[in-house]
């Protein structure tokens, strides 16, 4: 389960091991949250992400400053994406302190916009931004990133092992746009293969000898769909056929 709202008091993952619990980040002193002492602190969030897994810290053990955490998780094994996933952190570097900012992606709303799960080391102890793409560094949404007088800077998203990623709306849709014309051509294809039926027989084969019905190149496609177009071929067919009759008894 993905944690959307605050860590309930007594939660191991978002107390410092000193205290007790699992997380080594340590709560801005000057504002700490004594039930869960992690916080104030944004590094907190490598217990978020291991709070699905239920076995403790497996992964981001040490307090990572979020400048250097991508390159320890890609030693730990763990994938970095482009693009948010679910359940992921979010990265960037700079920033005023020049620490940079981590944030977990607590619910993908579009290909475009994610609601974050955070925490802030001169401020909240936990945030949710709606937070969206903007020029790509995904700062629109948190009036704070946005007003930085030096830059974040948007590296990567770091995929959590413990969650499986399931497809955003708008990527679900695309995915149905491009397979279902293909499944439906596969179906027809296969339809149009199969004999005619009985009753029909002869006069297909009728259509056959005289031209009116003529088919394919590789067969007669009995049980397949009929065009409109094919519907004005059979007819012209109709007609030279039958202007062929008049003009062979009138001769």
């Amino acid at each position: 389960m993905i944690r959307v709202n605050k860590p309930e008091k007594g939660n191991k993952y978002y107390i410092n091991v000193k205290d007790g619990g699992y997380n080594r980040a340590e709560g801005n002193p000057r504002l700490l949250n004594k039930d869960l002492t992690s916080f104030p602190n944004c590094i907190a969030i490598y217990g978020w992400f291991n709070e699905p897994g239920e076995k403790g810290m497996i992964h981001l053990k040490t307090p990572w400053y979020p400048y250097s955490v991508i390159p320890a998780a890609k030693a730990e094994g763990l994938t970095i994406t482009k693009e948010p996933t679910l359940g992921g952190i979010m990265v960037w570097t700079g920033g005023n302190s020049g620490l940079g900012h981590v944030a977990g992606v607590a619910e993908i709303i579009s290909k475009d916009e994610f609601l974050s799960a955070e925490s802030e080391y001169y401020g909240l102890d936990w945030a949710n931004y709606r937070r969206k793409r903007g020029n790509g560094n995904w700062a629109v949404g948190c009036k704070w990133m946005e007003k930085s007088r030096i830059p974040y800077t948007y590296q990567g998203c770091i995929k959590n092992p413990f969650v499986e990623n399931d497809m955003t709306k708008a990527e679900t849709e695309k995915l149905i746009w491009e397979l279902v014309p293909k499944i439906i051509e596969q179906m027809k294809e296969t339809t149009a293969k199969l004999p005619p039926d009985d009753w029909a027989k002869d006069a297909i084969n009728m259509n056959i000898a005289d031209g009116t019905m003529v088919g394919y190149e590789d067969g007669f496609h009995a049980q397949s769909d009929i065009r409109r177009e094919e519907v004005s071929q059979v007819a012209a067919n109709i007609k030279a056929w039958v202007k062929q009759y008049l003009q062979q008894i009138s001769d």
